[in-house]
């Protein structure tokens, strides 16, 4: 008999988070695991119709905010709605859904809750530390995509290693069949005919480290006045980007692009792709540029690390420094050979050790384990 899984998810929006729950549903065998998802926002439910096309059930618990009057209104509506539906393993994704989700799940008497921690906890205050560590006691296994996380959970809110898993995000190569002229792209980007792109693929968070690209544009264009920089996301500070790039008199080589859902059919197209950030989990954009046969400059910090060999698989450069971004974009740009071989190297990483085939293998190993432990 199948098991039944509920997802718990803050929300449906597009982001990494999203993308990596839907490569896990697209590939989980549905005569072992009968999967449905909760969203506890209803804006913005970009990803709604992709779980429609996939045969997913999905339902609505908004809980927007948990300091709220009604809140345990909102937990004791969901874990009615999760003892119904005879769950067997609750597994949460964000910061909201763990802890709504955990407690909702454990007053329905699920045996199985399983959490998902995908970031450094950038937007952790004080007060979510105390929370987590309490939460945690309910929790029989956390999943997470680096290393980095693992050791960051261990130290800061001292859950044992041996309830934190290990699982890396899952790439697919681009399926053949759909030609993509380049001149089409180029259009779609707002950007001229004949012009080489660069490209970061990063929602406007000061910790995606942007403004250090910015900083960088017009040294990299002094050398090569041919590039044009495409910015794909979207994010509270990007009209503050904006206005800097417009201080340094840049923005008319800078793309701000916005949230696109045909990111794999651009990426290729890039000369070199980006990653600036302070503070880096697991980065998808790394692997999906990888994935397309892109030579990637990221900068040297936490799960970046698990990805990259420098010089090898890309390029690495310290935090918060332009210059070294002007130095690593324009060798590639310079040295063809060179980044054609980081790419090729890179593409064949990412393929060997990150496909969502494997991703998924790791997750149900995962599930069969705690599901044999409960009996």
């Amino acid at each position: 008999m199948s098991k039944n899984i509920c997802y718990i998810i803050d929300n449906l929006h597009t982001g990494g988070m999203q993308h990596q729950l839907v490569k896990l549903l697209s590939h989980m065998d549905m005569s072992i695991y009968n999967p449905s998802v909760c969203y506890l926002s209803e804006i913005n439910t970009d990803y709604l119709h992709t779980l429609n096309e996939l045969r997913i059930k999905s339902f609505p618990v908004e809980i927007l905010k948990l300091c709220t009057p009604n809140i345990l209104i909102k937990l004791l509506s969901l874990s009615s709605k999760l003892r119904k539906a005879d769950i067997h393993i609750a597994h949460t994704y964000g910061t909201h859904a763990h802890i709504v989700g955990t407690l909702a799940a454990r007053f329905a008497g699920i045996p199985i809750v399983v959490g998902s921690r995908r970031d450094l906890g950038v937007k952790f205050t004080k007060l979510h530390y105390p929370v987590y560590r309490f939460i945690n006691m309910f929790v029989d296994r956390t999943m997470v995509n680096s290393n980095a996380i693992k050791h960051a959970i261990k130290c800061t809110e001292g859950m044992p290693y041996d309830k934190l898993e290990v699982v890396y995000n899952g790439v697919d190569k681009p399926a053949g069949g759909k030609i993509v002229e380049r001149s089409s792209v180029l259009q779609s980007l707002g950007v001229d005919e004949g012009k080489d792109l660069i490209g970061v693929v990063a929602n406007f968070h000061l910790w995606k480290g942007h403004r250090y690209l910015i900083d960088a544009v017009k040294d990299i264009l002094n050398k090569h006045p041919n590039l044009h920089f495409v910015l794909v996301g979207d994010g509270p500070i990007k009209n503050k980007l904006v206005t800097h790039a417009s201080s340094l008199g840049v923005l008319h080589a800078i793309s701000f692009a916005g949230t696109r859902d045909d990111v794999m059919e651009i990426l290729p197209f890039f000369e070199v792709s980006v990653l600036p950030s302070l503070t880096e989990g697991f980065s998808n954009t790394i692997l999906e540029s990888m994935i397309s046969g892109v030579p990637v400059v990221a900068t040297s910090v936490d799960g970046n690390l698990e990805i990259i060999k420098d010089m090898e698989t890309g390029v690495l450069v310290p935090p918060k420094d332009p210059l070294s971004l002007v130095k690593a974009i324009c060798f590639l740009i310079e040295n063809k050979v060179c980044a054609d071989a980081i790419a090729k190297k890179g593409q064949e990483f990412a393929l060997s050790k990150f496909s969502s085939k494997r991703m998924f293998g790791h997750v149900h190993e995962m599930y069969s384990e705690l599901l044999a432990r409960k009996g």
